[in-house]
């Protein structure tokens, strides 16, 4: 059995949902370079174990990382092992061996995060398969029963909602209560049911926020069971927020509601640009096509079609994402390729090569503008941006391979 060591180092890394965006690129790896499982490691960091930020207290840290994080590893059923470290220095005594390691180039004396969503961007320009989370079985056959005890032969239709006031000034990732109202109000004596699953500090005890509408208190707080509800849902809806990530990278129906928030610098145009490599009105990188981004506000008539008109054939959950336009691909190749640049710090391996193939194929297209890419390479050696002799790693490469980038 071949093993990939994936470290998630909470020095340079947030206790957070991000940690999910982090599985899907260790996924990804894994699945491109065929190693059988993955074992998980957890390294400290200096903040009483954490990373010095503000998003959260250090008890929410604690909380947070026990009832999501632990109970989310469970999700990508590929992690066979893991190890929550109190030191750092324990990590010498469980290192891989063989270099498997992920992110690439990973140690203690240089610790690099690989939470945001570069290696999926990579992952799309070398037009490799997508990868999914997946609820465990016995939550799935407990969805099952509490959405039959709840809809009867009604389709369950998952509304999530956010309420905390973090990173949301502008409340774009606030639902829209009135367009919901009259949603539920179209859905009287339809085939559907709507249920609500709210944050978790608003599950108990809070008025609820509609009239005669079931607010699943269960999905609130186990982790399983929620990403369950979705899978078995007939359609799940969202607002930009963390617990979207995992159900938008499944097999769940999944719809997202989108926009730009300049207020805050993960929500900002340049952010989605920079690290996802698309503009707006943009499909994200390695979704399949059961998981739709909608851009804007919602509406009620956009959401009743949604609901009425679900794809539920399962080639659908199987087919990525194409590229929109010309503009996203220039987006993903520069992502891609500064991205690609990072790893090579560690070495030239055979997936750098498969992204100057695909650039060079993108130039000769015309998709995006000419350029020289040994050059392009060598230029960046001389500045010690690359390890010397990078280059030439990569020729010997491509001559083994027959890939003729170079040539």
């Amino acid at each position: 059995m071949k093993t990939l060591q994936c470290i998630y180092d909470l020095a340079v890394s947030p206790c957070s949902y991000d940690f999910f965006a982090f599985l899907l690129s260790a996924e990804t790896h894994r699945v491109r370079n065929r190693y059988d499982n993955i074992e998980l490691i957890f390294l400290p960091g200096p903040n009483n174990g954490y990373r010095e930020d503000n998003l959260r207290t250090d008890s929410q840290n604690q909380q947070f990382f026990i009832n999501v994080i632990i109970p989310g590893i469970e999700l990508l059923p590929s992690i066979n092992s893991f190890h929550k470290l109190s030191k750092r220095s324990q990590y010498c005594n469980i290192k891989s061996k063989n270099n498997d390691i992920f992110p690439r180039g990973y140690s203690l004396e240089r610790p690099r995060p690989d939470y945001a969503m570069h290696g999926l961007v990579t992952a799309r320009i070398r037009d490799e398969e997508p990868v999914f989370f997946s609820p465990p079985e016995y939550a799935v056959q407990a969805a099952k029963k509490i959405l039959f005890n709840l809809c009867n032969n009604k389709k369950p239709v998952i509304l999530t909602v956010r309420e905390l006031e973090r990173e949301n000034s502008s409340g774009m990732r606030s639902i829209k209560t009135d367009i919901w109202k009259q949603v539920i109000e179209e859905l009287k004596d339809s085939d559907y049911e709507l249920i609500v699953i709210r944050d978790t500090g608003s599950a108990v005890n809070s008025t609820p926020l509609f009239e005669n509408i079931h607010e699943l208190q269960v999905a609130s707080y186990h982790m399983h069971i929620r990403y369950a509800i979705h899978q078995v849902a007939h359609l799940s809806f969202f607002k930009n927020n963390g617990p979207f990530l995992p159900a938008f990278y499944s097999k769940s129906n999944v719809i997202m509601f989108n926009d730009f928030d300049e207020n805050h610098a993960a929500l900002t145009e340049d952010w989605m640009k920079t690290n996802f490599g698309i503009n707006y009105g943009s499909q994200y990188p390695m979704a399949a096509q059961n998981s739709i981004v909608r851009w804007g506000d919602e509406n009620k008539e956009q959401i009743l079609k949604d609901i009425f008109n679900v794809n539920t054939q399962l080639k659908t959950k199987a087919n990525k994402w194409p590229f929109e336009n010309r503009h996203d691909i220039a987006l993903s190749v520069q992502t891609s390729f500064n991205y690609t640049l990072r790893n090579m710090f560690s070495g030239a391996q055979v997936e750098d090569l498969n992204v100057f193939s695909k650039l060079k194929s993108y130039i000769a297209s015309g998709i995006i503008k000419p350029m020289n890419i040994k050059e392009t390479l060598l230029s960046l050696e001389n500045k010690n941006r690359l390890p010397k002799s990078t280059v030439a790693k990569l020729v010997e490469l491509d001559n083994l391979f027959e890939t003729r980038v170079f040539q």
